[in-house]
This record gives C-alpha cells, structure tokens and sequence, in this order.
C-alpha cells in the first residue's frame, strides 16, 4: 500500500501483461527451460527450472539472451532479447522453480515490434 488510501500505486515503468508462455534462458554456459510469469516493454518475471538448486548471488547482477516464444491466434510469436537480472527469489524448497526477474537491454526494432504485439494480444495488466 502506497497512499493514505491503502491503494496500490503501480511504479514500474512500463504496463505488464501475464503471459504463461515458455522461455529459454542462457547464462553463460548454461541455458534452462522457464515459464515467462508476466512481461512488458522493459523485462520479464520468469520461473527458472534448473538441474540443481541455484545461489541468488550466482544470478543477481547476470547478463544473459532469452528466447520467448507465444502463440496467438494460430499465429507463433518469438522474441530474443538480452537481459540482466534484476531480482532473484530462490525457491523455499528445490526442485521448485526460481523466480527472476529481468531487465531486458535495448531490443532491436523487430523485437520491440513482435514483443509489443504479444503484450496487446494478452492485455495489458
């Protein structure tokens, strides 16, 4: 709660769609399945299904690519993009996934055009 109302203020600086798409998620060496929780114009919230329980300070801070994939409308949408990783909530118990979130860096116009369309055909918020 943000105001004297006990209302939400949202501060983030871009509007997200929730998604539930699955996504692929390099780092360094290592690439994991993951499911793309919600997304918008600047980054991602994504659940990560590693092969083993991974450190916050292993991630946080982390540049990486991910490939998005969607489908709409009989239509498949991808989306590359690179990212670093912005927030990191380790999962309480393995092998239950870890939660990230991403911070994408510039997205070429191709991209931003493709993410943008994914995003209106879900809705924003």
């Amino acid at each position: 709660m943000d105001d004297a109302r006990g209302t939400w203020i949202e501060r983030r600086r871009m509007e997200r769609a929730a998604l539930g798409s699955a996504v692929l998620v390099r780092l360094g060496d290592e690439v994991w399945d993951g499911d793309c929780i919600n997304v918008s114009m600047s980054g991602a919230l994504v659940d990560l299904y590693t092969p083993r329980p991974v450190k916050v300070e292993r991630l946080l801070g982390r540049s990486g690519g991910l490939l998005l994939e969607h489908r709409a409308g009989g239509e498949r949408l991808a989306v590359e993009a690179g990212f670093t990783v912005a927030r990191v909530e380790a999962a309480a118990e393995y092998p239950r996934p870890t939660r990230v979130g991403l911070l994408f860096k510039p997205l070429d116009p191709d991209s931003s055009l493709v993410l943008y369309r994914i995003i209106r055909w879900q809705g924003w918020g």
